[in-house]
């Protein structure tokens, strides 16, 4: 192998598997706030009653969660199917740990929106 070719090939190497939240994972979340957001509405209104408010904001929560368990699991996948993963180099330890990356950066981009009421 020549010289460019090794370098091209660690370029390579470097720019696959690196994990972050996606602008699509970005988008189901704010799917997820967007919910909350007529939930609380509903709740206001009193079209949600008092009742049943812990259930609907439960319901919620787990939107978001199953969400990016999901995010996380997609990047798992996309990691395995990089260069890096399909010549082994990425460790099942590695990938856990990015996986668990991407689920608290999902949770803290939804809980951070949420706080702020946007999206």
């Amino acid at each position: 192998m020549n010289k460019f070719m090794m370098i091209s090939a660690l370029a390579l190497l470097s720019l696959t598997a690196n994990a972050g939240l996606s602008n699509s994972c970005k988008q189901d979340l704010d799917k997820v706030l967007a919910s909350k957001i007529e939930i609380e509405k509903g709740i206001k209104s009193g079209e949600i009653t008092e009742a049943t408010t812990a259930f609907v904001l439960d319901i919620n929560n787990s939107a978001a969660k199953i969400t990016a368990l999901t995010c996380a699991g997609l990047e798992v996948i996309k990691l395995e199917k990089s260069f890096k993963g399909r010549l082994g180099l990425i460790s099942q330890e590695k990938a856990a740990q990015l996986s668990q990356q991407v689920y608290d950066e999902a949770m803290a981009y939804y809980l951070n929106s949420s706080n702020q009421g946007e999206l």
